[in-house]
C-alpha cells in the first residue's frame, strides 16, 4: 500500500492552534469544545476535526474531574454516525474518574444540531502533572487554546506532506513539547484513502508513547474485507526516534460501494 496515493498536496485548509478549538466549561466535570468548518474549497479535512475535537473535549472533562491531577489520553473510540454540516460542537462529560484512569464520553454536534459522531476515551492519571491552565475554568468561563501553541498549523499541505508523514516541530507539538498525538492520528485518514476505503466510519487509536523526534509515518499492518466494509489497520511510527507512538484501527465501507 502507498500512502502517496493521497492527494495531500492540494489540501490548502488553513489550519489554526488545535484546529481553531475553544473550550467552554459547562458544569463541574463537563464541557463544550466547538471548532469551525473548513473553509469552502480548501480541501479541509471532517474526520481530522472530528478527531482532535474528541481527544480535546475527552481530555477536558477527564482533567475537570481530576483536578488538581492531570489525565492524559490512553486511548480513544469514535464512531461516525452521519455526515456533518458546518461547525462541530463536541460535549464532553466524564463517566468514570478513579484513582488511575478517568473515562470520558463525547457527543458531537454539527451546525444542524444532529449527532455526527460518538467517542469514548480512556486517561491515565499523573498526580505529578503539569499544572494546566482547565483547572482554574470556572463553569460557563471559555478559553482559546490557540495561545498554548507557539504558531498556528497553517495551512494543511505544510503539515501532511505529500509523502504522508508530519514533523514534530513547534505548529504540531503541544504546549510541552512533543507531537500532539490526536493531530498526529489524522494520518490515518490519507492512508485509509490509500488502502480504499470511501471513509472512516469507526475509529480505535491507542496512544503508547510520545512523538518527540519525527516526523511520524502511518505504517499499514493490514487491509482487510469483512461485511460491509473494510478493516485497516496500523501504527503511527516515530522515524526519528524508531518507535511506535500508537496503534490505530480504520473501518468503513469500500471505494465504489459506500452506503
Amino acid at each position: 500500500m502507498s500512502l502517496t496515493d493521497a492527494p495531500t498536496h492540494v489540501v490548502t485548509d488553513p489550519v489554526g492552534a488545535w484546529f481553531g478549538a475553544v473550550v467552554r466549561r459547562t458544569g463541574t466535570d463537563t464541557c463544550a469544545v466547538t471548532i469551525p468548518a473548513p473553509a469552502p474549497g480548501t480541501g479541509g479535512s471532517v474526520l481530522a476535526r472530528l478527531i482532535q475535537g474528541a481527544d480535546i473535549a475527552a481530555g477536558v472533562a477527564a482533567n475537570f474531574a481530576v483536578a488538581p491531577r492531570s489525565a492524559l489520553t490512553a486511548d480513544l473510540m469514535m464512531h461516525v454516525l452521519h455526515e456533518a454540516v458546518g461547525a462541530l460542537t463536541f460535549h464532553g462529560s466524564i463517566w468514570r474518574a478513579g484513582r488511575a484512569q478517568a473515562v470520558a464520553g463525547i457527543e458531537v454536534l454539527d451546525e444542524r444540531g444532529v449527532l455526527v459522531a460518538t467517542a469514548s476515551a480512556n486517561h491515565g492519571i499523573r498526580d505529578e502533572g503539569l499544572r494546566m491552565y482547565l483547572h482554574d475554568l470556572e463553569p460557563g468561563d471559555s478559553f482559546d487554546l490557540g495561545q498554548y501553541r507557539t504558531t498556528p498549523l497553517g495551512p494543511l499541505a505544510e503539515v501532511f506532506h505529500v509523502d504522508g508523514e508530519i514533523a514534530v516541530d513547534e505548529r504540531t507539538s503541544n504546549p510541552w513539547g512533543i507531537g500532539q498525538g490526536a493531530l498526529m492520528a489524522t494520518l490515518v485518514e490519507p492512508a485509509a484513502r490509500a488502502g480504499g476505503l470511501a471513509r472512516v466510519d469507526d475509529l480505535t487509536i491507542r496512544f503508547l508513547a510520545s512523538a518527540t523526534v519525527g516526523p511520524v509515518r502511518f505504517v499499514p499492518t493490514s487491509v482487510t474485507d469483512r461485511a460491509g466494509g473494510r478493516l485497516l489497520i496500523g501504527s503511527l511510527h516515530d522515524r526519528g526516534a524508531d518507535r511506535t507512538v500508537s496503534l490505530i484501527t480504520a473501518a468503513g465501507p469500500v471505494e465504489g460501494d459506500a452506503r
